[in-house]
């Protein structure tokens, strides 16, 4: 009985370390990918992307009216009335 229950554990043992190296070897030889710096578009506006892209803002930014009417006003009536404690 001492002998099969040697024999198992070192199977075991072989099995592990055989997948140890197996996952290791695998990791090593997975090539990593290269990083690539993409330009800025500040520096290919003279490119024709450089130029579809200042031509696709939006020609409205500064234009547009206020979404909100009660930006100016304070409209909230319970706004003064609780003073938090621990503030």
């Amino acid at each position: 009985m001492d002998q099969k229950k040697a024999l198992y554990i070192t199977v075991i043992a072989l099995v592990i370390a055989a997948g140890g190296v197996g996952i290791w070897r695998w990791q090593r030889e997975v090539p990593q990918p290269e990083l690539v710096r993409l330009p800025s578009f500040s520096e290919s506006e003279e490119t024709l992307g450089g130029q579809i892209y200042e031509r696709s803002q939006n020609p409205l930014s500064g234009e547009l009216p206020a979404t909100n009417p009660f930006e100016a006003q304070d409209v909230n009536p319970l706004s003064n009335v609780y003073k938090n404690p621990f503030e």
